[in-house]
């Protein structure tokens, strides 16, 4: 039986932890991808993922529980106090993701679980070198990408789709080739399949001796 996963939202971190020894993954690929809903299948299917739940200036949308909704003069509280790892500012919204969520996950011999855009990545590349596991998701196509980002209603000035097809592009030459542990596409209607893909893939790492994500 899968134990419970408990979210860490804690606003501090004991500085004795050790998170220098953990690995932990990292979902990129452009919005429409299905990122999250391969999330919550890799958090069903091994309990020691731990997502890690941004910040967001923008307001919730109904049902939404991936994100916490704070505000600007949070925001600025929060990086004040150094806890923020990086503010990423898309779509005229402000994303942060707290450092110390990673930390005490990987502490607790857990694997954080990020949905991160791959122009930030050097970010966590310098604050946890060696300890990445990076996989790159993909619609099937243009054309499959462009139908789910037409049925999101965050979409309808087209500047999601517009970012994710130039990323395609970048993807496909080979732009990224040197910064991707695992390409992966996330066909319609698959999307189980392709989080036990990631799985296999990930754990195959992580549990070999000496690796070195």
């Amino acid at each position: 039986m899968l134990r419970k996963i408990i979210l860490i939202t804690a606003f501090a971190i004991n500085s004795s932890v050790d998170c220098t020894q953990g690995k932990f993954l990292l979902l990129m690929g452009p919005s429409g991808a299905g990122k999250s809903t391969l999330i919550n299948h890799l958090k069903a299917l091994d309990d020691r993922f731990v997502y890690v739940t941004p910040f967001t200036t923008r307001d919730l949308r109904p049902g939404e529980q991936d994100k916490i909704h704070i505000s600007m003069e949070q925001l600025e509280n929060l990086r004040s106090a150094d806890k923020l790892l990086t503010i990423n500012h898309m779509y005229g919204i402000y994303y942060a993701t707290p450092k110390y969520s990673i930390d005490e996950a990987l502490a607790a011999g857990r694997f954080p679980v990020l949905d991160w855009p791959i122009e930030k990545l050097t970010v966590m590349q310098e604050q946890y070198s060696g300890q990445l596991y990076k996989v790159y998701v993909e619609p099937d196509d243009i054309e499959e990408l462009h139908r789910r980002l037409s049925l999101d209603s965050r979409d309808k000035d087209g500047k999601r789709y517009q970012a994710g097809k130039l990323e395609i592009e970048n993807l496909l030459s080979g732009s990224y080739d040197a910064l991707v542990d695992l390409r992966i596409v996330n066909k319609k209607d698959c999307d189980l399949q392709t989080a036990q893909d990631i799985l296999r893939s990930f754990l195959q790492t992580v549990e070999t001796p000496g690796s070195d994500l």
